[in-house]
């Protein structure tokens, strides 16, 4: 007979603790969106009666140190113990993981996939980790490999031979209100296209899909990215966004530097649509941030957990444009957006409670 009281006893043994390397710590950089989802990860589960932290760390000796404070003659008995490490994304070379495994054979440690299989094309040494702890994983009980992607999930865990987990990433949606907006056709038109300047991102298709948009409407408009870090490529890529788009009348591109997340959705909340048609995610934190904060967003079909009728296709800036358009003109969106999220967040804290559960 299922008992709520033994479920919660279960639940309360867990600590769970969210590892993820902070480059904002490196001067110049500022990649900082595993951070961002191991917080609202982190929170979500503690909302649900799971014991969840998030540590930053820049090196592996951070990490070696933190462990070992943590497992210290006066941390033992004040502290409860760790139950599970998550560390997102492949990062912590495979020899360093095998020691851990052994020296704290107490705690189940795991690396999620930060992406699907597309996007591990810009993290090639995180392939070659990844297939390194499949096979750490087959001889150590207290490993495990997961993708924060189902769709990369049932992939290794087919082509891999070895079971990998999906843990999705969990929004915090704890706040989260809808707040009825109507574009004013008098009003600059404003369209967000945040988030890393990357060509698996696609924002050259957005531009042009924002530019058709702008057309079709006859109004004034605003292209809204993100600048003011080294993404690997990204000048090269405003450059050729500017060259497709710039000096047309009645159509600014406008740059918003890096900020502090809270801030950042703040801002992604004054836009009229933010546009996302990535070729390749596994969650996608700014069509989140866009959802939490009332905006509807078009989307690509690898974004899999928004309304249908909000992706098109990812290679057709017209497709796209149209679809801008009616979700730009159609008051209920937003609030499609908000209970496609609530649904989402709730399957994925089932996904977690099963597998610390287990």
């Amino acid at each position: 007979m299922f008992s709520w009281c033994n479920l919660h006893k279960k639940l309360n043994k867990l600590r769970v603790v969210f590892i993820f390397k902070n480059f904002g710590l490196i001067k110049g950089i500022s990649h900082i969106g595993l951070g961002v989802a191991s917080a609202n990860t982190s929170e979500t589960l503690k909302q649900n009666g799971i014991d969840a932290e998030v540590w930053s760390i820049l090196t592996i000796e951070d990490l070696i140190h933190r462990l070992e404070k943590e497992h210290g003659h006066h941390h033992k008995h004040h502290h409860k113990p760790i139950t599970h490490i998550v560390i997102s994304a492949p990062w912590v070379p495979t020899s360093i993981l095998a020691e851990l495994t052994c020296k704290y054979s107490h705690i189940k440690f795991v690396v999620v996939s930060h992406s699907n299989v597309g996007f591990l094309a810009a993290d090639r040494n995180g392939i070659k980790l990844l297939r390194e702890e499949i096979i750490l994983q087959k001889h150590v009980p207290n490993f495990q490999v997961a993708g924060n992607s189902k769709r990369f999930a049932d992939w290794a865990t087919l082509a891999w031979e070895e079971d990998v987990v999906f843990l999705p990433n969990l929004y915090n949606i704890k706040d989260m209100k809808f707040k009825r907006k109507r574009w004013n056709k008098n009003t600059t038109l404003r369209i967000g296209c945040f988030g890393a300047l990357r060509p698996l991102k696609n924002q050259l298709t957005a531009a042009a899909a924002a530019l058709a948009i702008a057309k079709k409407l006859d109004v004034p408009t605003e292209l809204w990215f993100n600048s003011g870090r080294n993404e690997g490529g990204s000048f090269s890529s405003i450059n050729t966004i500017e060259q497709l788009v710039g000096h047309v009348h009645g159509f600014k591109i406008k740059h918003l530097p890096w900020m502090p997340w809270h801030k950042f959705r703040e801002f992604v909340g004054t836009m009229h649509l933010n546009l996302q048609p990535s070729y390749t995610e596994s969650f996608n934190m700014v069509v989140a941030d866009s959802v939490y904060k009332s905006v509807p967003a078009v989307v690509s079909s690898a974004i899999v957990w928004t309304p249908d009728y909000w992706v098109a296709d990812a290679d057709d800036s017209l497709d796209i444009a149209d679809k801008g358009v009616k979700l730009i003109t159609d008051s209920c969106a937003a609030k499609d957006g908000q209970h496609a999220l609530k649904c989402f967040v709730k399957d994925g804290i089932k996904a977690w409670k099963k597998f610390l559960l287990k």
